[in-house]
């Protein structure tokens, strides 16, 4: 039903059985293919929303979880007690995200995303340095973040390669895209992926030699001893030359590529241990 997939973007409707049965043919899909512990609904009707209107979001989640209780409802709040129980994953801005209740929610079986949006550092536009946008994956595995969202990578309200802005003197250049639309005339069908884009892929590859080194030592910690798992465990932590905090990080990427290269060399040494 194309009105149901037109709004599930806002959350699906869930107050006939017509849609709640809806909802749960979706879910069946992402189960049968292997993916429900990645699939969520965002919840964006209430984007950002403060506690003027949650009542509303408590009402809507309690019946999306009662259309399927596998769903996993995703908005872009900080964890706050008046909505717990009605969020399954949290996603607040960087610069709202407290680790320590992070945690809390983890044990409590939530997960807790963070991201950024127009003129915030670190970030994702034109103007800051391609260094920082690196900074920032490494910030996501420093305060443990389970994930990462960037709100769009083609809202293009105005042409961009000629105005980068949503719109005169809003959020900043680039923010909302990672992407250029084909120019008029050209002969290539074909989007064009930005320097930004190449950067932010870098930053991930970062995060995911953290990740790597980390199942490693877990893996072949019987076999270590405790000074080379205190050794290999020092690796994991981001180092004050790439970043301190939210506010103070690196603007050059060799702080960035040195540490990638001894975690590189720690996973290799790993990998061979038999």
């Amino acid at each position: 039903r194309l009105s149901h997939l037109d709004s599930f973007f806002w959350g699906p409707p869930v107050d006939t059985e017509e849609d709640r049965a809806w909802v749960r043919r979706i879910v069946d899909h992402y189960v049968a293919r292997g993916m429900l512990d990645r699939t969520h609904v965002y919840m964006c009707q209430f984007d950002e929303a403060g506690p003027d209107r949650w009542p509303q979001i408590r009402e809507y989640a309690a019946k999306l979880k009662a259309a399927d209780p596998r769903i996993q409802r995703m908005l872009t709040v900080a964890p706050a007690g008046g909505l717990y129980g009605s969020i399954d994953v949290w996603c607040p801005l960087t610069y709202h995200y407290d680790k320590a209740l992070a945690r809390g929610r983890r044990q409590a079986g939530e997960k807790v995303w963070w991201y950024t949006a127009v003129a915030m550092t670190p970030g994702f536009l034109i103007d800051q340095p391609g260094a920082e946008h690196r900074a920032l994956m490494w910030l996501t595995h420093a305060y443990e973040a389970d994930g990462f969202l960037f709100w769009c990578v083609s809202y293009w309200p105005r042409n961009p390669w000629e105005e980068p802005q949503m719109g005169p003197g809003t959020a900043g250049n680039g923010d909302g895209f990672l992407y250029y639309p084909r120019r008029p005339g050209d002969p290539a069908d074909r989007l064009y992926e930005t320097i930004r884009l190449e950067l932010i892929r870098d930053g991930i590859e970062d995060y995911e030699y953290l990740a790597v080194l980390s199942r490693l030592i877990e893996a072949k910690r019987s076999r270590l001893s405790s000074s080379q798992r205190t050794s290999y465990a020092a690796l994991l932590e981001v180092p004050a030359e790439i970043t301190k905090s939210m506010t103070i990080f690196t603007t050059d990427p060799a702080p960035i590529e040195q540490h990638r290269t001894r975690v590189a060399r720690a996973i290799a040494e790993l990998s061979r241990l038999q």
